[in-house]
């Protein structure tokens, strides 16, 4: 209450009495933007669904493994790949101008604007995609909470969204600790990209449509400092 106090007389106070206090300075430290674009590139998302379908259902599936068929998928485009290359859509077209066009202005845009950083050439050659494909008729598909090190920016571009209201969300875990227990649930909408910082928790609940749920997802390499204040006058 001693706070709620101080500050209801500073507002209040008459320009005839000197306030008790001088603001020095004041900063916004660990704030939590999220931005959501509209992709206006025509012709982008229906080979990015196909693509997606195909690579998923003719990728080699390891009957004894105990990771999920999701999980399989993931890493199979990802593991031994020491370029940032996606081992799977690295000659798809559409997947590079993706990468190389949509997300890299999106995340360009996100750090000049709101951190007034300039991403460098060698970062935005160095940005890494992926796709997830959940839903179909199949098991419950999730992703557990997790970060994205060595990462300063990250973002999900929803190519196809299930109609019936099985979405699944993407879920944000307020950065402040798990003590405060709070969640931000993104609905996501076909043809759009979320960008959000790579240090906040986020996670994707079971969802288990028989509509497919098809979405590429892509890390700008990095520091997480980077993005710890935002660039907002206050």
């Amino acid at each position: 209450m001693r706070h709620l106090a101080l500050l209801l007389l500073v507002v209040t106070s008459s320009k005839n009495f000197a306030s008790p206090i001088t603001e020095t300075s004041s900063k916004l430290l660990w704030s939590t933007l999220i931005s959501v674009f509209e992709v206006n590139t025509p012709g982008l998302r229906d080979p990015l669904i196909s693509a997606a379908l195909d690579s998923y259902e003719n990728f080699a599936l390891d009957e004894n493994s105990e990771a999920s068929k999701g999980d399989q998928y993931y890493q199979s485009q990802i593991l031994g790949d020491k370029n940032r290359n996606n081992k799977v859509f690295s000659q798809n077209s559409a997947f590079e101008q993706l990468k190389e066009e949509t997300m890299a202005t999106a995340f360009a845009h996100v750090l000049k604007e709101f951190f007034n950083e300039q991403p460098s050439r060698a970062q935005l050659g160095g940005i890494f995609c992926w796709a997830t494909v959940g839903g179909g008729g199949e098991q419950p598909t999730w992703h557990s909470p997790h970060t994205h090190q060595n990462s300063v920016l990250s973002a999900v571009y929803y190519a196809a969204v299930p109609d019936d209201g099985s979405g699944a969300p993407i879920t944000f875990s307020d950065p402040r600790g798990p003590w405060t227990n709070l969640k931000h649930s993104h609905q996501p909408v076909n043809n759009t990209i979320v960008v959000f910082p790579s240090w906040l928790e986020h996670f994707i609940p079971p969802t288990n449509s028989p509509q497919y749920r098809i979405s590429y997802s892509c890390n700008l390499p990095g520091s997480f400092k980077t993005t710890t204040d935002l660039n907002i006058e206050l």
